[in-house]
Formats: structure tokens, C-alpha cells, sequence
């Protein structure tokens, strides 16, 4: 959508709108890919951590 949006913004009409669907595709499961190592990754490190030692370490 942002695309066209973009399109539309364009004064000279020398080419017409042909969206990539296959690198929009692609674009979604990169985007989840890193969102989902990032996830894993940091829930990986609060897993070894013990809250309640955190806490008590950062009140003293």
C-alpha cells in the first residue's frame, strides 16, 4: 500500500505500478526471522538471570 501511495505521488506517469509480491514475501519472513532470533535470543538470557538476586543486587 505504501507503494502505490508513493506511485500515486509521482508526477510523471512514465511507468506503470507493478508491485513485487515475491520480495514482499520474502521482506515478511526476514522481518519475522530477525524479530523471532531477537526474542529467542533475549529470553534466552532473562532464563539464566534470577529476578529476585537482580533485584536485590540493584536495591543495595
Amino acid at each position: 500500500m505504501l507503494s502505490y501511495l508513493m506511485f500515486n505521488m509521482i508526477e510523471s506517469r512514465v511507468f506503470t505500478f507493478e508491485p513485487y509480491y515475491f520480495m514482499y514475501i520474502i521482506m515478511i519472513f526476514v522481518v519475522f526471522a530477525v524479530v523471532g532470533l531477537c526474542m529467542l535470543l533475549s529470553s534466552n538470557k532473562i532464563k539464566n538471570d534470577n529476578i529476585i538476586e537482580a533485584l536485590k543486587e540493584d536495591a543495595v
